[in-house]
């Protein structure tokens, strides 16, 4: 129901530009390019809610009129080693020793691998398709649906569900990115 409610707001592009667009991330790109936007001064807590919504979304608002250039702004957040601390765990918390979400650093991160894999897919050929463009999926059960697996079985035919007692099987993709660009 909540997931109905939420897609059926999104229907409107001014909530989705809102509620989307509207962490302290998107704020800095519209106060350094002098962008127009109808969202008023958040709160650090109201903007780790938008970034959360923005990442159980799913679909990076970088394309979205105006925010073509906010991966710069995410560029900047993600590879700044200063966040990097015991604090934060080396990840994406925040810096109180309580491992405790940092959404902004995620939705950060997520527009960041949005980026890269766009480029990626542009690079080959759409060989690797981009395919971070439907809402919610992944973030909720049931929602990945595997790619078939056509390669023929080396082992005994055991029911996939027992060799996966984790529940993780599916087709995986991984993508290796690195701090130091040459």
């Amino acid at each position: 129901m909540n997931l109905a409610f939420l897609n059926k707001a999104f229907e409107d592009e001014r909530n989705k530009e809102f509620f989307l667009t509207s962490s302290r991330l998107y704020q800095r790109l519209a106060d350094d390019e002098e962008l127009t936007i109808d969202n008023p001064a958040i709160s650090p807590d109201i903007s780790q809610l938008l970034a959360k919504l923005h990442c159980h979304w799913g679909v990076p608002m970088q394309d979205f009129q105006g925010y073509d250039n906010v991966h710069t702004y995410a560029r900047a957040m993600v590879y700044d080693l200063r966040r990097y601390t015991d604090g934060t765990f080396w990840g994406p918390f925040k810096d109180d020793g309580k491992a405790t979400t940092d959404w902004e650093a995620l939705e950060a991160i997520m527009l960041v691998l949005d980026f890269n894999l766009a480029a990626f897919s542009e690079r080959n050929g759409g060989d690797f398709k981009h395919n971070w463009d439907r809402p919610f999926v992944g973030a909720t059960p049931n929602t990945f649906v595997s790619l078939p697996f056509n390669q023929p079985s080396k082992g005994p035919s055991i029911p996939l569900d027992l060799q996966d007692p984790y529940g993780v099987t599916g087709t995986w993709r991984r993508v290796s990115s690195c701090f130091l660009h040459c």
